[in-house]
């Protein structure tokens, strides 16, 4: 089968350049595919990335003028990517599905489809409202993001994936019917996982690995942690992640007086030194008050660490309520609680860790793509 995948972001190899989860998934899924099928990526370009090449199998075709990876603002240059997408498309040979991966690529993907008249697919990871828009991406963007969302789903879609089913509940609650959807969730390459050796650091320690904005809350860990520390004074928090929010994080480490607790690693190129720095420390902690699925707890559940998550649907759906603790949503007392109880009974943290090992075996990645592959053979 030949498959035409859009998606706004995509990585330079299986280890390198992974940015968040919709890479994370495009790359290891796509790869998993590409073993029987003929895969095409048409992405946005980077500094110093080639226009084309062949990873892991799947040839990938960066389009546009060069855009740096942004969470929010870039309009021209992500537009340009947009439509510099959609002309290349028309004219990719032998396509029998078409596919978006993202917000940006909906409409590019069903457009391009109806104009060849093939089938399209959307794979969504979230679907937020009006208001969610504007609270997570700002007034100007959240606008635009949400009126572009909107005409996605207006747009001819054969099926739907959605990656929880949070995520298919979202979409059934903005019409798409449920009998369209297919919820195939997010996976881990749990072969690379078993293979990723470190000393653990001697100190009560905890790490995330999130987006410096916002809505991924990296300032309710930071005081969650300053209210750990006095129990445990030698606490380590490892935050590890790029975005706007770094200098405000970084004063409000200052003014905790925290400058020996915490550190900032910034994006880590190598995925294998994300995973070692992740499986160094005791526990992993995701403090987002918004998620599509929450990778990062996945992985770090396949490493062996026991999670504490925001009390989210989504993230109790991951989980499945194994090998994790939750807290209320910006809660830093509870979250330093129950980072407290983790890092203080022994007992509960084996058993925590043993949970987290189970139920990462639920997300193969050579599993997902087969249920993937049902989902083309439904359309094509």
């Amino acid at each position: 089968m030949n498959i035409l995948i859009f998606t706004e972001y995509f990585p330079t190899s299986e280890r390198e350049g992974i940015t968040g989860g919709v890479e994370s998934r495009g790359i290891h899924l796509l790869k998993e595919l590409a073993r029987r099928h003929t895969i095409t990526v048409i992405c946005s370009h980077q500094k110093k990335q080639p226009r084309l090449s062949r990873v892991a199998g799947i040839n990938v075709i960066r389009v546009g003028f060069t855009n740096p990876y942004s969470n929010t603002g870039n309009i021209l240059t992500r537009l340009s990517y947009a439509g510099a997408a959609f002309f290349t498309g028309l004219f990719i040979p032998k396509v029998q599905v078409v596919e978006g991966f993202s917000y940006l690529t909906y409409p590019v993907a069903a457009i391009v489809a109806a104009c060849r008249g093939k089938p399209a697919i959307a794979t969504y990871h979230e679907s937020w409202t009006f208001k969610e828009w504007r609270k997570l991406k700002g007034w100007f963007t959240g606008t635009l993001g949400a009126i572009w969302t909107k005409f996605a789903l207006l747009l001819p879609f054969k099926r739907y994936i959605a990656v929880s089913h949070s995520t298919k509940e979202q979409l059934v609650r903005r019409g798409v019917p449920a009998r369209k959807i297919d919820v195939i969730y997010n996976g881990v390459d749990l072969e690379l996982m078993r293979g990723i050796s470190v000393r653990q650091m001697k100190e009560p320690s905890v790490s995330t690995s999130v987006r410096l904005i916002k809505s991924k809350r990296a300032d309710t860990l930071i005081r969650a942690v300053a209210e750990a520390k006095k129990q445990f004074p030698d606490i380590i928090l490892t935050i590890q992640g790029v975005g706007e929010e770094q200098e405000a994080l970084e004063l409000l480490v200052k003014k905790l007086k925290l400058e020996k607790n915490v550190t900032f690693k910034g994006r880590l190129s190598k995925f294998e030194d994300v995973l070692r720095l992740r499986k160094r420390h005791r526990v992993f902690c995701l403090p987002s008050e918004v998620e599509g699925f929450g990778m990062v707890v996945a992985e770090a559940m396949a490493l062996g660490l026991p999670v504490v998550c925001t009390d989210l649907p989504v993230l109790r759906e991951v989980t499945d309520n194994k090998g994790s603790l939750f807290f209320p949503k910006r809660d830093h007392k509870e979250l330093a609680s129950q980072l407290v109880k983790l890092l203080a009974d022994k007992e509960l943290y084996a058993q925590k860790q043993k949970e987290a090992l189970r139920r990462a075996k639920d997300f193969d990645w050579r599993i997902l793509a087969r249920n993937v592959e049902r989902t083309y053979r439904k359309v094509a």
